[in-house]
């Protein structure tokens, strides 16, 4: 698989590594600017270790079950398409009739 709806994959990369890098940019210059907000935040996850680590596991399940559901579907195609091509690999023209004509 090298296009996703007609768009190369290599454009969605270059655009998602463009994008995380315009978040880690400002997230970068907010943390440069303004150091308090990182304490704050970070002294805020370590208080709350619970709550923080069923976010982390949360949002690891997620991910989990969206590349689960991306992996069954280009497999599931993969097999109906090989399938496919094995039963009409010696066929190049298939005729029938329609018997039910009066």
């Amino acid at each position: 698989m090298t296009e996703l709806f007609g768009i190369p994959l290599v454009w969605f990369m270059a655009g998602g590594l463009a994008l995380m890098a315009v978040a880690f940019s400002v997230v970068g210059w907010i943390a440069w600017k303004n150091p308090l907000l990182v304490r704050m935040g970070l002294r805020n996850a370590a208080r709350r270790k619970v709550q923080t680590t069923l976010i982390v596991i949360g949002l690891m399940l997620s991910t989990l079950i969206i590349s689960a559901a991306f992996a069954t579907g280009d497999t599931v195609g993969y097999s109906v398409t090989n399938a496919v091509y094995h039963d009409f690999a010696q066929a190049d023209l298939i005729l029938s009739r329609n018997v039910d004509r009066a």
